[in-house]
C-alpha cells in the first residue's frame, strides 16, 4: 500500500512488533488503537514518522501501519493533505539566533529601518559576504553586536529575499519610504 505524509494510519499488529522487538510492551499499550497522522516518509528504509493527536511520535516501517478509512466523524486537521505551508518545521533555535541580529539592528538604527535601505540587495549582498568571510576565517562571533557571524549570514540573506520581493511587486503595492509622501 502507499502512504503519504497527512494519511492517517495505525499501527497493524501490536504483537509482532513487540514479538519482532520493535516495541516495548509498555510503548505498545500507549499506541495500540492509536490513530496517527504521517508526520514524515524516509524514502531509504521505507520508514514513516507517525504522530498522534498527543503529540507523541513513534516511526514505523510500511508493513507495519495500515490507512484508517473510519475517520468521518473525527476532528481530524488536513494541513498536509491541503497542501499549507508547514510553518511547524521551522528551525525555531537558529531562528532565535537571527533574531537576535535583528535586535542588534533595532539597537542600532532603529526598528525596521534595514527595509528602506537604498540599493539594500547589493549592500545586504556585500555584508553578507563579510560575515561569510568571517565564519570562514574561524571567527564565530561578531565582537560589535555579539552575534554569531553565520546568523549574520542568514539575517542578510533574508533582507535580500525581502529586496527582491519588493522589487516583485507592482508599483501599486510598494510602501512609500516616507508616509507624507503619499499624494491625497
Amino acid at each position: 500500500m502507499e502512504f503519504k505524509v497527512g494519511d492517517i494510519v495505525k499501527v497493524k499488529d501490536i504483537e509482532d512488533l513487540i514479538k519482532r522487538g520493535r516495541c516495548e510492551e509498555k510503548t505498545a499499550r500507549h499506541i495500540s488503537g492509536v490513530k496517527f497522522i504521517i508526520n514524515a516518509f524516509f524514502v531509504k528504509s521505507n520508514k514513516y514518522e507517525l504522530k498522534a493527536k498527543t503529540g507523541s511520535i513513534v516511526y514505523c516501517y510500511e508493513d507495519e501501519i495500515e490507512k484508517c478509512e473510519d475517520i468521518e466523524n473525527e476532528s481530524i486537521k488536513n494541513d498536509r493533505k491541503d497542501d499549507k505551508i508547514m510553518m511547524d518545521l521551522l528551525p525555531w533555535p537558529e531562528l532565535e539566533e537571527i533574531a537576535k541580529v535583528y535586535t542588534a539592528g533595532a539597537k542600532k538604527y532603529g526598528p525596521n529601518k534595514w527595509q528602506n535601505l537604498p540599493d539594500g540587495y547589493q549592500r545586504y549582498k556585500g555584508a553578507m559576504l563579510r560575515h561569510l568571510t568571517e565564519v570562514e576565517k574561524g571567527n564565530e562571533i561578531d565582537q560589535e553586536t555579539g552575534c554569531m557571524h553565520i546568523a549574520q549570514v542568514a539575517w542578510n540573506a533574508i533582507a535580500m529575499l525581502h529586496c527582491k520581493m519588493e522589487e516583485m511587486k507592482p508599483h501599486s503595492e510598494k510602501i512609500p519610504e516616507n508616509a507624507n509622501d503619499i499624494d491625497k
